[in-house]
């Protein structure tokens, strides 16, 4: 609870029995966090996503597991991370997590499966494009389905949207960019002309540089 009156957030434990006042001048808003407990069951074999560093058991933000035993009597749960490494740890140190049962096309690359369901929304102009259908259908090995809004519309985005960046220098910027070069280049020739000068006894010559001619 946030108190205004007082300019502090409140803490309660679900007991109720204790009560923490924490005055906001003493919070970092970057290293406060809160976060909303549910109960989410596990069954062995089931794929998780790892929501949040863990440094104490090395799991790693974004990155999936594998649940292969859930040991009751311990109250242990052993996971096969990333690089076929498996580690053990209590079930309430596993909390922040969710089902993996499906992914983002930016977090499934280089990944494969036997067969994909990919989603693409045709009006989605920022997501959907031809380099991110290309990842959906890639990752499988046997089948590939993909759901879509409609068809046609679908096509014509993917037709026009490429998911390339473009850069387009207009005129001015161009013209701006060609003066700069060509007075550094005058500059860095200019005293290098002054040198020779002395030493040529004013004999005619040319120089020739990337764009143009310096006669002197």
């Amino acid at each position: 609870m946030i108190d205004r009156d007082r300019e502090s957030i409140v803490l309660q434990k679900p007991n109720g029995n204790q009560t923490t006042i924490l005055p906001l001048y003493k919070i970092n808003p970057k290293t406060l966090e809160i976060y909303t407990e549910e109960k989410k069951e596990l069954l062995k074999n089931e794929q998780i996503r790892l929501t949040k560093n863990d440094k104490t058991h090395n799991l790693i933000n974004s990155h999936t597991a594998k649940v292969t035993d859930i040991n009751h009597k311990q109250n242990t749960i052993n996971l096969k991370l990333d690089g076929n490494k498996t580690i053990t740890l209590p079930q309430a140190e596993l909390k922040h997590f969710d089902y993996a049962y499906s992914s983002t096309a930016y977090s499934s690359q280089g990944k494969t499966a036997n067969n994909v369901i990919a989603v693409m929304e045709s009006y989605r102009k920022n997501l959907t494009n031809q380099q991110t259908f290309y990842v959906e259908i890639s990752r499988a090995k046997n089948q590939a389905f993909l759901i879509t809004d409609n068809k046609e519309k679908l096509q014509q985005t993917l037709e026009k949207q490429t998911g390339e960046k473009i850069s387009i220098l207009n005129d001015k910027t161009l013209h701006n960019t060609t003066n700069n070069q060509t007075k550094d280049i005058t500059n860095k020739e200019h005293k290098p002309l002054a040198k020779e000068n002395q030493t040529l006894n004013d004999k005619s010559s040319t120089i020739k540089t990337r764009d143009f001619e310096i006669e002197r």
